[in-house]
Order: C-alpha cells, then sequence, then structure tokens
C-alpha cells in the first residue's frame, strides 16, 4: 500500500537488535532489493539516523546531500529515503518504518501523513504484541508458581482438601488420601459421593462442624472419626474455613487435616492405665477400710471382752459375797445389787432397788433420786409389778399410766415430782415360790441418745439369776436353820 501510495521502490518494516537491523517486514514489488530476514549492521544505513534520534528522517536526493552521499544505502543506488521510529510501549525502539526510492523523491504531505498512521497502527500492534508478550510471561510465572504451589501441596506432610458445604469434595493432595488409606486422589474422590454419610463415623460430628463454621467462618482442632478405605477408622484433627459462596447458596470450605489416630490410641490407653489405677487404688482403699473396720471392730471387741472381763469379776465378787449369810443381808445384797448393774450396764443413768411389803414398795437403794422422799411416798406394790415378764423394757409413758392406774392422786403427784423424764426403763422383778420379793430398775434419762442393747438385757438377766439365787439361798439357810433348832 505504501509503496503504491508514495511510488516508491520499497516499504519496510525493520527490527533493531543492536549492533544489527534485521528486516522484519518489506513490500513484495518487483524493484525492492531487500528481504524479509536479512540481516545487516546498522552503521552506514539511513535507519541508523532514525534509531540513534528517535524520530523521523527524510532524504530527497542523497548523492547530493554531503552527509549521506557515501552512505551505503546511497552507494546501493537508493537515493531517497523517508523513515519514522517504531517504539515499544515503553518508550525502547523496536525498530523503523520506512521507504526507499532509486530516484530523486520530494515526500509529499499525504505520503507522510500515511506513513505516520502507519507508524501508529504499527505501534498500537506493538503494544498489542507487548501486552501478549506480558501476558504470557505472566502465565508462564502463574503457572511456573501454580505447579509449584499444587507440588508443594500434594507433597505437603498434611492433608489439604476444598469441599464444599453441601458434603462434594473439589480437591485433595496426596496426603489427604493416604492419610485415608487411598493410593491415589482419583481412587479417593471415586469412593467418597457425601462427606456427612461416607466420610464422618459419628454424622453428628459433621452437622456440628458445619453449625460452628456457620456460625464463626473457621473452625479450629476440630476432632472426628474419619471413615477411611476398607473401613479403616482414622482420627482426624481439622482447620477449615468458608472460603467463598457459590451460585446454588452453598460455600466452599478450605482447610487442612492430621492424621491424630496415634495420639488419641495413646490417650486412650492413658485414660484406661488411669482408671486400672483409680480402680486399683479404690481397690486397695476399700481393703484398708476394710482392715482399720476390722482393727476398730477387734479394738471393740477387746473393749466389750474387757469390759465383760469387768462385769464378770464384779458378779463373781457379788455371788461370793452372797454365800456367806453373815456378810450381808437382804437389803445389803440388793444395794449391792443395784450398785453393780448400774455400773455394769453401760447404758443406765439411774437406778433404784426395793421390797415389797405388807402390799406396799419399800425403797432400799435408789441411784440418782432422792431415797428419803421416796420412802415417803404411799405406793402400792401392783404400780410396780411386771404383769408379763419379770423383766422387761418399757417407756416412760408406760410407766406413768401404771403408776396413775393404781396410785391415789397425791402420792402419784408426789412421785411425780421425784421422777425424771426418762426414755427407757430396764425392770426386773424377783419372785420366789409365786411370792414377789423385790425389784429393780435401771433408767436412761430422756436427753440421752443411748438404749438397752441386747447384751445389756443379758447382763441384766444374769444379776437377775444371781438375785433368785440369793433368796434360794437364803431360803435354804432359813430352813436348815429351822431343823437344827427343831433338833
Amino acid at each position: 500500500i505504501l509503496v503504491k501510495t508514495a511510488g516508491s521502490s520499497d516499504a519496510l518494516i525493520t527490527r533493531f537488535d543492536p549492533p544489527f537491523l534485521d528486516v522484519f517486514k518489506a513490500s513484495d514489488n518487483l524493484e525492492n532489493i531487500f528481504a524479509e530476514g536479512m540481516r545487516s549492521r546498522l552503521s552506514g544505513h539511513y535507519c541508523e539516523a532514525v534509531i540513534k534520534n528517535g524520530k523521523k528522517v527524510m532524504i530527497v536526493n542523497a548523492l547530493e546531500n554531503s552527509k549521506w552521499k557515501d552512505s551505503i544505502d546511497a552507494q546501493a543506488g537508493l537515493n531517497a529515503y523517508l523513515g519514522y521510529p517504531l517504539k515499544w510501549p515503553d518508550g525502547k525502539i523496536f525498530g523503523t518504518l520506512c521507504i526507499h526510492d532509486k530516484k530523486i523523491h520530494h515526500f509529499s504531505k499525504n505520503t507522510q501523513e500515511i506513513m505516520l498512521q502507519f507508524k501508529e497502527l504499527i505501534e498500537s500492534h506493538l503494544e498489542i504484541i507487548n501486552k501478549n508478550i506480558e501476558i504470557k510471561m505472566d502465565n508462564e510465572i502463574i503457572k511456573r508458581k501454580s505447579d509449584k504451589y499444587d507440588n508443594l501441596v500434594n507433597k505437603a506432610p498434611i492433608g489439604i482438601f476444598e469441599t464444599t458445604s453441601n458434603g462434594k469434595i473439589i480437591s485433595i493432595n496426596e496426603s489427604m488420601a493416604e492419610i485415608l488409606g487411598f493410593s491415589s486422589i482419583d481412587e479417593t474422590l471415586k469412593h467418597y459421593n457425601d462427606l456427612k454419610k461416607d466420610l464422618y463415623l459419628n454424622q453428628k460430628r459433621r452437622e456440628e462442624f458445619i453449625m460452628e463454621l456457620n456460625e464463626n467462618d473457621e473452625v479450629k482442632n476440630f476432632e472426628y472419626q474419619a471413615i477411611g478405605k476398607n473401613e479403616v477408622h482414622k482420627w482426624i484433627s481439622m482447620n477449615a474455613i468458608k472460603s467463598r459462596t457459590k451460585e446454588d447458596g452453598t460455600y466452599v470450605i478450605e482447610g487442612f487435616v492430621f492424621d491424630v489416630t496415634e495420639r488419641k490410641d495413646k490417650e486412650e490407653k492413658i485414660r484406661e492405665q488411669k482408671e486400672e489405677l483409680a480402680a486399683a487404688f479404690e481397690q486397695l482403699t476399700a481393703y484398708n477400710e476394710e482392715v482399720m473396720a476390722m482393727n476398730e471392730e477387734l479394738e471393740q471387741s477387746f473393749e466389750e471382752i474387757n469390759s465383760l472381763n469387768q462385769r464378770f469379776v464384779k458378779m463373781i465378787e457379788l455371788v461370793s459375797n452372797m454365800t456367806d449369810e453373815g456378810l450381808l443381808t437382804e437389803k445389803d445384797f440388793l444395794g449391792e445389787l443395784l450398785n453393780n448393774a448400774i455400773k455394769i450396764i453401760p447404758e443406765a443413768d439411774y437406778g433404784s432397788v426395793y421390797i415389797y411389803e405388807k402390799g406396799k414398795v419399800n425403797f432400799i437403794n435408789t441411784i440418782g433420786y432422792e431415797l428419803s422422799s421416796l420412802k415417803d411416798i404411799n405406793i402400792p406394790e401392783e404400780a410396780f409389778f411386771n404383769k408379763n415378764d419379770n423383766i422387761e423394757i418399757i417407756n416412760f409413758s408406760e410407766v406413768k399410766r401404771r403408776n396413775k392406774k393404781f396410785m391415789d392422786q397425791k402420792n402419784y403427784n408426789k412421785l411425780k415430782k421425784l421422777s425424771y423424764k426418762m426414755k427407757e426403763i430396764l425392770y426386773m422383778d424377783l419372785e420366789i415360790s409365786g411370792q414377789k420379793k423385790a425389784g429393780l430398775s435401771l433408767d436412761i434419762s430422756e436427753k440421752s441418745s443411748k438404749n438397752f442393747t441386747n447384751n445389756s438385757l443379758s447382763v441384766f438377766k444374769a444379776f437377775h439369776n444371781i438375785a433368785l439365787s440369793f433368796y434360794t439361798i437364803k431360803e435354804y439357810t432359813n430352813l436348815q436353820n429351822s431343823f437344827t433348832r427343831e433338833l
């Protein structure tokens, strides 16, 4: 187009490759002596001035121009020249746009304007080319970085994943596949269609994971049991974030995981060992408590045996004394019986002993009560009789009922004033040949926390037997004395 418009011998686009100048594009007319790909040194050519000065050079007749008549182009028969610099977007020289003519040529303004338009068009293409080169270079850099990133991700010692909130896998790395027991990423992707059902041993953990992610946009150190290849269970610790929301309302989840199965197994073993140690310690504690309880029981038994021994000693002393008629009278014996009984039976706080004479109760001795005042009270023997048995334990209300039933009001009031409120009363009636001789009672205060025990009741019965023996011996002695007198 330029050759026809300008009427020149050629039209060229050159490319500057220091120190050379290459023919990048050339017109295909017959007069053109240049061919694409030709290379020559820049020095001595018209284009050298264009490139060095960075502006238009126009030569009408080189042979008459002292500056150019000896140039390589003039010697080659190219007498006229019009050239413009072609620049990259950054201002650096790409080359030139030029036309030659073998004859003298006054280049018109129209030709110059067309050349400028071609220059601008070519430079706009150079800008596009430059952009494409930059894009290509950027793409290559991105690809290299992407390849490097992919390589780092795949070779990372932790599992890396990209999934969706509705349970689909987008991508995983090789370590993620290995953690789950698969030999490749593709095999893993084919295995899991729904993460909630296929990956989570406890599906509620998946729901808890999504719930926490919805609330906080991230999850840290979330642990769950994963179902791997061949139903092998692995403990996984996961960190994840919400990445981006998709058009269907679901969102992308990115994160990484660690296989913590070994740690969990160790923790489980430690927990089991702790439980075993706790059970052993509990058993040892139980054994220790049992031994201590046995020791306490032995000590208590020893104390009880010692107490019983002391009781038996006192009872033996009492028995030995009653065999000596000259040593104890009936009243002395009953007094000793009361004193020993209240010492030997530890629950008792008070006590009294009395004989039945002429239908009345005659107090012999008391402990805790005022004896002289009691002697002044007229008490019918029926008020103290045990109706059911010679020995019985009764409460205070029953005692009051009996007293009130058989006593007149005046004497009842006197007795009531002198008596303490009792919790329990242990009664004994001494009956020989159908005749009631005497009685003994031991009382527990209302404020006491004690009650008469079976042991104490047994000891009390022993006292009853001793007392009966005393009266039996006494009757035998009386008979013997009577027989002796008759002889």
